[in-house]
């Protein structure tokens, strides 16, 4: 009968073993979700849907104005208070999100796994940025240069021919309703949200990637990693800057219950973008047009001249936000980011007999989510077991919670293909 009893147990104890069920705790990032409502969680989507309903496990809401370490103390106390004896905790975290992750898995041994997502785990550049004063929005440089293509557009409107000034002056309306309202109305104040909580944020100062200063990053990467993480880093195709914009701005639908399809609206902003383009060249076309036809009438009634003149400054000043617009605002928000760095080049030059060579500085510009550059999110400098650094393509730092290449990797995280300690379901030593 004792033999019977016995075996009756084990094998109530082997289901309990195979049909285990851990916890799962979702952990956002910096300046998000500090209400609890659960519709509005940065994680929602997923945490509903890649466990199962009796483990969806607990969202920790946490505080910027405070240290990551104060953040970490918190997720620790929610993981011993809903954990029974028998029970672990795999954390995922989002940008600093996995910092608080990985900080409070080194002094709680009921942390068996861990996943990062765009985590600045070297630092975030826009911290030096604010910190040296270079810091930014891109947006506002953009307004003040089509402000002053416009002023420079009705001067010339004045002295130009009654058709031309009229289609002038229409081009003048549609670059104040692409860029002064859509882009203060949209993209503007989340970009602004964005930098004003670097500037406001406690937490702000452990991403510092000055780890001079820094020390709590500094001894966080120097300290053996004892948990498998699976660092999970974006790289956004295309210009970053227009796609991160376009998910700000739509970052409401983003973060939804009801966004089930994983809609991401990264491509959103390109309408303003590629519209403020068009129109910009084709006001510089027509001022140039009649820079010239001026110029050319100047040469028998010399009164002219002026007209000219001030249709070649119009002409110049819409060249100008043509080329910040496609060009320049994407490359000054990468070096703003940290998302470059510089070679040297040899240069060799040749002058009849004599050949020559210098060293040139070139900077190059390197990927990244559109706010974390890869450099900055690769574990590469970290020791310790089974760390996987893992790139998603197309993916930006705002989209990683609503991206179906995401959706994709998690549910392989969770159904276990990157080892038992991240799936839920399976009991490891």
């Amino acid at each position: 009968m004792k033999r019977l009893v016995l075996i009756v147990y084990s094998i109530i104890a082997a289901t309990i073993a195979i049909d285990a069920q851990n916890k799962v705790f979702w952990v956002h990032g910096l300046n998000d979700n500090r209400s609890n409502i659960e519709t509005s969680q940065v994680w929602y989507v997923y945490k509903h849907s890649l466990n199962d309903v009796d483990n969806q496990g607990r969202s920790l809401q946490w505080d910027g104005r405070y240290t990551i370490n104060n953040a970490s103390a918190d997720l620790n106390d929610i993981i011993n208070s809903d954990c029974t004896s028998s029970e672990q905790a795999i954390v995922i975290g989002h940008s600093a999100g996995g910092l608080v992750a990985r900080n409070a898995a080194n002094s709680n041994p009921k942390i068996r796994a861990i996943v990062t997502a765009g985590t600045p785990n070297k630092g975030a550049g826009v911290v030096t940025a604010l910190k040296n004063g270079s810091a930014y929005n891109v947006a506002d440089r953009a307004i003040q240069k089509v402000s002053t293509a416009i002023v420079a557009s009705s001067a010339a409107i004045t002295v130009t021919f009654t058709g031309l000034s009229g289609l002038i002056l229409t081009i003048c309306d549609l670059s104040d309703i692409l860029i002064e309202k859509i882009g203060i109305a949209l993209a503007k104040p989340k970009l602004d949200e964005y930098l004003t909580s670097f500037t406001s944020e406690l937490s702000v100062l452990d991403m510092d990637p000055d780890t001079t200063r820094n020390i709590f990053l500094r001894t966080l990467n120097s300290a053996p990693v004892t948990v498998p993480i699976i660092n999970i880093y974006g790289n956004e195709d295309g210009n970053r800057l227009v796609r991160l914009a376009g998910t700000a701005m739509h970052k409401a639908e983003v973060d939804s219950y009801l966004n089930t399809s994983d809609k991401t609206y990264d491509d959103s902003a390109f309408k303003y973008y590629d519209g403020t383009i068009a129109v910009a060249t084709a006001a510089e076309l027509l001022h140039a047009t009649t820079a010239v036809a001026y110029g050319v009438a100047a040469v028998w009634n010399p009164s002219l001249a002026g007209s000219s003149a001030i249709n070649i400054a119009a002409t110049v000043a819409w060249a100008d936000v043509r080329r910040f617009i496609q060009y320049d605002v994407r490359n000054e928000w990468d070096k703003m980011i940290g998302a470059y760095h510089i070679e040297s080049v040899e240069k060799w030059h040749h002058f009849l007999w004599w050949k020559w060579s210098d060293v040139t500085e070139v900077l190059v510009y390197d990927d990244s989510d559109g706010f974390i550059p890869n450099s900055s999110s690769k574990m590469d400098n970290v020791v310790g077991p089974n760390i996987i650094n893992r790139e998603v393509n197309g993916v930006n730092h705002l989209e990683m919670n609503s991206h179906p290449a995401m959706r994709s990797l998690l549910s392989q995280i969770f159904n276990g293909s990157y080892g038992d300690a991240f799936n839920p379901k399976k009991n490891v030593d």
